[in-house]
């Protein structure tokens, strides 16, 4: 089968960066061969600009437009059902990819044999200054890396982005769930490299926009939520690993998501929220016990 690369780009209310997003994809030093752009119903003029590349591109480019606002998971569930390449990576429409991306990428997950190849990023500002890396230096696991996925033993307790993966194991394990608006790439890739390996590129590849209204503008009660369902989800998959594997994910998980409870039980109280107040003490406790016995 022909290596064919197809990239999804996912926006909502992000016309300012766009354009730089999609010429990014445009200019690699390996043109992709299909590119799928879902805008989220935006209330800017994104529309406009989505269309005037896809008449520019007409072989190259495809365009869902939602009416209404979906969420990220189904935009990317949407954009992925319309890509028909054998490797398929992403990212977002205030995003950037370096011009050898693909290039470097492709390379590496045929030489290496495994089904996903991620690499380093930068981190930029809206002005796009760098502003650091996701590695900084540091060791980067690969390889068989679900242990390290589940509890989020990576730089800066964040995962990989951008990754480039073989598309038939991506819809082998369903891509993202509909249910989740929030860590819904936490929960795909907890799912992804239980069954596949990855393999890591020490190069900046990629440039991930730092912005305002990311995931810290979320109440700490819904983090909560997600993470509590994404752990009932996921939980079987930790049963056929090592005990002192199992246990360290438990516990790394527990300690991860205690740090939004006790940032909900605090404004519960504020608030005077009486049931989410309970609701937040009762998962306190829940995971402050696994934390404890998993310790043990």
């Amino acid at each position: 089968m022909k290596d064919t690369v197809g990239v999804l780009i996912t926006s909502y209310n992000q016309e300012a960066l766009l354009k730089q997003a999609i010429e990014s994809v445009l200019n690699q030093s390996m043109r992709p061969d299909k590119i799928v752009i879902v805008d989220d119903a935006s209330e800017d003029n994104s529309r406009s600009l989505i269309e005037s590349f896809r008449n520019t591109y007409p072989r190259i480019i495809d365009a869902i437009f939602f009416e209404s606002n979906m969420g990220v998971s189904n935009t990317r569930r949407e954009g992925f059902s319309r890509l028909d390449t054998r490797y398929v990576t992403y990212l977002d429409g205030d995003d950037l990819f370096s011009s050898k991306k693909l290039e470097k990428e492709l390379e590496l997950i045929n030489k290496s044999g495994t089904e996903i190849v991620f690499s380093d990023n930068y981190y930029i500002d809206q002005q796009n200054n760098v502003l650091g890396s996701w590695a900084g230096g540091a060791k980067v696991p690969h390889g068989s890396v679900f242990r390290e996925t589940f509890s989020r033993d990576y730089p800066r307790r964040n995962l990989f982005r951008m990754e480039m993966v073989e598309y038939s194991a991506w819809a082998k394990i369903g891509f993202h769930d509909e249910a989740l608006s929030l860590y819904e790439d936490y929960d795909m890739r907890i799912r992804l490299t239980k069954n596949y390996r990855t393999s890591y590129l020490d190069l900046p590849l990629s440039y991930v926009r730092l912005n305002t209204d990311g995931l810290s503008k979320r109440p700490p009660y819904e983090h909560v939520a997600a993470l509590h369902y994404i752990y009932k989800k996921n939980k079987k998959l930790l049963g056929n690993i090592g005990i002192k594997d199992r246990r360290h994910c438990r516990r790394m998980y527990s300690e991860w998501i205690l740090i939004f409870i006790r940032a909900a039980v605090k404004q519960a109280r504020a608030e005077k929220t009486f049931k989410r107040y309970v609701e937040m003490q009762t998962r306190r406790f829940q995971y402050m016990t696994n934390a404890l016995w998993n310790w043990l």
